[in-house]
């Protein structure tokens, strides 16, 4: 039987088949298979198709909303712009002091937003984000093909014992654009510990890295040991290479290229220790 002749028999059999009970309808689906050779399945599914196109209903099969979206999703943004747009977790977690205090948002609001879970705040804070800033960083790493050749790769084949073997990398707060002056955290992050030390920097020079970590190594609660960082040029200069070799003695080593689990522990504390707080906008020196 054609689709058009399917669809002129089903549209016959409608109607007493939404009348009838289970014994009336199993009957009909029997001389339907016979008649239009389709699957019982088949039918069942456009019967029912049928019946919400009649109804008007528009939305699927599945669980009801539990939450009013449009309008929860205002006071979710305000709150978490307040918040500093902390991560979801927190922003739970925070909700028991501000929503006692937040007074434009009604009772029944305020009851759906203490009963949402970390992991529902975290879709819709999803959203907010996606339409406001992009949800993944820039990278800004320029390689130095030069000093390449007098930085040793590190070969991961030493077992760490004791603090002072670092890993490090930078996070640009470029937005969507790298053109321009912005600012770049640099993160140092013990393997052993793993303690960790950020600082912001308005420019990725050698000279500007060098004074950061001049000032990591002196707030470290341990002795600096090493250094593995990635090919990028802030850290393959002749600046860096002042610091470690002919400064504080420090080994300095990096990572394989396109090889980002080499430096796996920074990599982590990049995004749980500034990208977390900071997320993915755009921030410039605000100068004098």
């Amino acid at each position: 039987m054609r689709h058009q002749a399917v669809n002129e028999y089903l549209n016959a059999i409608y109607d007493a088949y939404q009348a009838g009970d289970k014994a009336t309808k199993s009957k009909l689906l029997d001389h339907a298979v016979l008649i239009t050779k389709r699957s019982r399945k088949q039918l069942i599914r456009r019967l029912g198709k049928m019946h919400q196109t009649a109804a008007g209903i528009t939305r699927g099969a599945g669980r009801p909303y539990v939450y009013s979206r449009e309008a929860l999703t205002p006071h979710i943004e305000y709150l978490w712009n307040k918040m500093e747009r902390v991560s979801a977790k927190r922003m739970k977690s925070a909700f028991r002091l501000w929503l006692s205090k937040y007074k434009n948002c009604e009772p029944h609001l305020k009851v759906q937003l203490e009963r949402m879970s970390a992991t529902t705040l975290g879709r819709y804070l999803k959203g907010i984000r996606a339409s406001e800033v992009p949800t993944r960083g820039l990278s800004t790493t320029c390689p130095a093909r030069y000093m390449k050749n007098k930085m040793p790769i590190n070969t991961l084949d030493s077992k760490i014992t004791k603090p002072g073997y670092t890993q490090t990398d930078t996070v640009a707060h470029c937005g969507n654009s790298a053109l321009g002056p912005f600012i770049s955290s640099l993160t140092v992050t013990d393997i052993f510990s793993p303690w960790t030390e950020n600082r912001a920097m308005f420019t990725k020079r050698g000279v500007e890295v060098k004074k950061m970590f001049r000032d990591i190594e002196r707030n470290l609660p341990f002795e600096l040991l090493a250094i593995n960082s990635d090919s990028g040029s802030e850290f393959l200069n002749k600046n860096m290479l002042q610091f470690t070799q002919y400064g504080t003695r420090v080994h300095f080593t990096r990572s394989r290229p396109y090889k980002k689990n080499d430096n796996c522990f920074v990599e982590q504390k990049n995004f749980t220790h500034v990208r977390e707080l900071f997320g993915y906008e755009r921030f410039e020196d605000p100068g004098p």
